[in-house]
């Protein structure tokens, strides 16, 4: 599964469209659906391959003039897992393209986040920044964990949302 389009960011329903810069206006973005080998921290069980939507968001209409990218990772079991940052490596208006080659090697050496493929099509990108949100554990069930203990989970914190209590025949 994959697609494309371009977002045009500028059509707003309200607010004020008059002040949103026309560099804003359009994006173009792509989605595909991949496997994904996602790293586990210390305790945290093995690395897991799982089905993965991956959405690019570039700063441009097209790949061949953005000039930085926005990455999404999101899955079934996971919800939204993954974020990356990607400049253009020649520079742009805001940067240098040896301030971006500081920021990247900068970023490179924290070990924040597994390698990603660069993005194609276009110029030159590298990652900036990163952010994983995988809690990747075994089960405590070797036969894996029931379907709904994220919602026993939930319902355990305080102060947990009313919609979240059990209906009346299961209390």
């Amino acid at each position: 599964m994959e697609g494309e389009t371009v977002a045009r960011l500028k059509d707003l329903k309200a607010g004020h469209q008059d002040s949103c810069p026309s560099r804003f206006n359009r994006a173009y973005t792509s989605w595909r659906v991949v496997p994904f080998r996602y790293r586990a921290a210390p305790a945290q069980g093995t690395p897991v391959t799982l089905a993965t939507l991956v959405s690019d968001h570039y700063g441009g209409a097209s790949r061949a003039t953005a000039d930085h990218l926005e990455r999404f990772y999101f899955t079934r079991e996971l919800g939204g897992t993954r974020w990356e940052r990607w400049e253009i490596a020649s520079g742009n208006p805001r940067s240098s393209a040896a301030e971006i080659a500081e920021i990247a090697a900068g970023f490179a050496g924290t070990g924040r986040c597994s390698a990603a493929e660069p993005p194609g099509g276009g110029a030159t990108l590298v990652l900036v920044d990163c952010r994983e949100w995988t809690g990747i554990e075994p089960p405590a069930d070797p036969a894996g964990d029931r379907p709904d203990f994220f919602i026993d989970a939930i319902r355990a914190r305080p102060n947990a949302p009313a919609f979240f209590a059990p209906p009346a025949g299961q209390r």
